[in-house]
């Protein structure tokens, strides 16, 4: 979902952080911005541990803080034209998906690992592209 909207209007997401201070710049990934993200997170893994895709142990604010770091990586990254919003989202979800497998149900496993094999194709075949 981010993906698209950044690459519906990237001008405006890039000025917005950099009008934040950027990476580098004394940024400061402060609770206005966080916190939301956290919550968001932290409701979408407790829904999938209700749906039966993450084992019911799962620590759904441990997961949400992994990943909004690997999202606040992935966006920096993309903020400062190191990579393409195409990029972003594959590594983003290669991200995603290596730290759900950690805590996926047993009959969510397969699926999880099949989608993993393709984002690793596809960050692969940038890397090599570079």
């Amino acid at each position: 979902i981010a993906a698209q909207l950044y690459r519906e209007d990237p001008n405006f997401y890039r000025s917005t952080m950099v009008a934040r201070g950027g990476a580098g710049q004394g940024f400061r990934f402060d609770g206005a911005v966080r916190e939301p993200r956290m919550r968001f997170w932290r409701r979408m893994i407790e829904a999938a541990v209700r749906e039966g895709c993450l084992r019911p142990e799962t620590d759904a604010a441990a997961v949400g803080v992994l990943l909004v770091q690997i999202a606040g990586g992935a966006l920096m990254d993309w903020a400062s034209d190191a990579i393409s919003v195409d990029q972003l989202e594959i590594e983003t979800s290669f991200g995603f998906a290596v730290v759900l497998s950690s805590f996926a149900a047993r009959t969510a496993q397969g699926r999880l690992k099949r989608r993993m094999a393709d984002l690793e194709r596809a960050i692969g075949a940038y890397a090599r592209a570079a």
